[in-house]
This record gives structure tokens, sequence and C-alpha cells, in this order.
């Protein structure tokens, strides 16, 4: 085997040290995207506490029937009623109280059915799972119902006028 040959081959070896070596180092690095983007292990690279929700319940008129498009919002996240009244909002929330105000909005007024009075709830979620590190894990509260009433204006009938307890 002559010396050319030979220091042709240690080169080729050397160079496929090296992809090897790249290569797993790739290897590493996506494992280790996969791993921080796995849902039960979200974290917020701020290092600030947060959670995550799920809120569901009805939305009916003072009547008891069911209001579609009504609005339900916290803190920027949002959805709306079926047809049926029903609605599951789910969203995340920075800090570490489970209390959340929850708001009902009626955006689209006569589409509905009607011009109905928002209103806000305060709700008190409860832990469901998944707390590690500044992820404080899953939240949820259902049968968050609500009775809304109509109005024009922001401004309900006298009749439909209930005193606070």
């Amino acid at each position: 085997m002559s010396r050319l040959s030979l220091q042709a081959g240690i080169f080729y070896i050397s160079m496929r040290y090296e992809t090897v070596k790249r290569l797993f180092g790739l290897i590493v690095a996506v494992m280790a995207v996969i791993a921080c983007n796995d849902q039960d292990s979200r974290q917020d690279w701020s290092g600030m506490e947060y959670y995550t929700f799920t809120i569901s319940g009805k939305v009916t008129d003072a009547s008891g029937g069911p209001i579609r498009g009504i609005t339900v919002d916290v803190q920027g996240d949002r959805t709306e009623t079926l047809s049926d009244g029903t609605y599951v909002l789910q969203g995340r929330v920075d800090g570490t109280s489970p209390s959340v105000y929850v708001n009902f909005t009626d955006f689209d007024g006569e589409e509905n059915g009607g011009h109905y009075l928002g209103n806000v709830l305060s709700v008190t979620l409860n832990y469901v799972k998944g707390a590690h590190g500044p992820y404080l894990g899953l939240y949820e509260a259902s049968g968050v119902d609500v009775q809304l009433l109509s109005g024009v204006s922001g401004v309900p009938p006298t009749d439909q006028i209930v005193p606070l307890p």
C-alpha cells in the first residue's frame, strides 16, 4: 500500500468521524426541541409562573332558552357559544391565582335573537394535573352557566332588574 493511499484512507476515516459527530449533535438538538414542545412540559422561558385552563358552561336568556353567538372571554382568550348555548374556552393565564374573571358579551346584537346585556363572573378554577417548574398545571371549571338579560343600549327593561343580595 502506498503512502498516498494510506493518507487518503486516514483522511476518509477522519471525515466520516466528523460527519458522524455533527449528525449526533444534530440529533441531540432535535430531541431537546421535541422534549421542550411536549404539551405537558411547556415552559415559559421568561420564568414567569403560568397555568392553562378549560372553562365550560351554558349561556341562557331570562326564560332559560339557549343563546348562540355570545363571546366568552378570559384575558384575551375567546370563544363563542354554540346554537345550544354551550361553550368550551381554553387558554393560558400568567400568574398564580386560580381565580379568573369570565366576560360574557353580545357583540352581534340581533343576529342571535336579541340584544343581551353583558355579564362578568368571578370563577375559581380547580387544579387537574401537570405542574412542574414555572408551569403550574392545567386548571378547569365546568358548569359555569350564566343567564343574560335582554336590553337596549345597555339598559335592561325595568321588569328584569334584579336586586343584588
